[in-house]
């Protein structure tokens, strides 16, 4: 039996869904199974032997939970003795920026987001001034990159569109997180022939 409790030590107390995180623990009794639970999560993160020292670690998959103030605990499968620190889920919170504000008809329109969950699939939708509602269907399916970014050149042409109150709306398929930027289209230039 020990009579000092383990310890535990993350190398961020906050973070998102999908992000991974280092989890270092000692105090442990040496050859025991320890695992990693988040929150009142029935299937561990993590399951990990504690070396000959009584230390162990590892990194754990963030699971896709709601945004809020979690307990990350440590589980000894011998003593049953837990060790708990405090974490936080954060939400996601993308942003987006078009290339050009303005557009010239019939011209790419690119755009530059942040903030969506790594890997996961991004839907881009257009909301055009002459339609009431967002179009049904995304005119580009594009995917995060590991810091979850997307970065998109000139690829859509947006047309029948007004001068004004366009917006590219970008949804993400795992977070559900979205990020709105708006865009004007030049008027057509008649060409005068002499």
């Amino acid at each position: 039996m020990q009579d000092v409790p383990p310890t535990v030590a993350l190398d961020t107390y906050v973070a998102k869904p999908g992000q991974f995180v280092a989890v270092a623990g000692n105090g442990f009794i040496p050859g025991e199974m320890v695992s990693v639970d988040l929150g009142s999560s029935s299937t561990p993160l993590l399951r990990a032997t504690a070396t000959t020292g009584g230390a162990v670690s590892g990194r754990v998959h963030i699971p896709q939970l709601p945004a809020g103030n979690y307990t990350l605990t440590l589980r000894c499968a011998t003593s049953q003795a837990p060790t708990s620190v405090g974490f936080n889920v954060q939400r996601f919170s993308p942003w987006v920026v078009t290339v050009r504000y303005q557009v010239a008809p019939d011209k790419g329109l690119g755009f530059i987001a942040h903030g969506f969950a790594f890997g996961e699939r991004v839907l881009v939708y257009p909301t055009l001034c002459s339609r009431e509602t967002r179009t049904a269907t995304p005119v580009l399916q594009v995917v995060a990159d590991p810091p979850g970014q997307v970065v998109v050149q000139d690829t859509w042409s947006p047309r029948n569109a007004g001068a004004d109150a366009n917006e590219l709306t970008l949804v993400g398929q795992w977070s559900r997180a979205m990020a709105t930027s708006a865009f004007t289209i030049q008027p057509a230039v008649a060409s005068i022939r002499p």
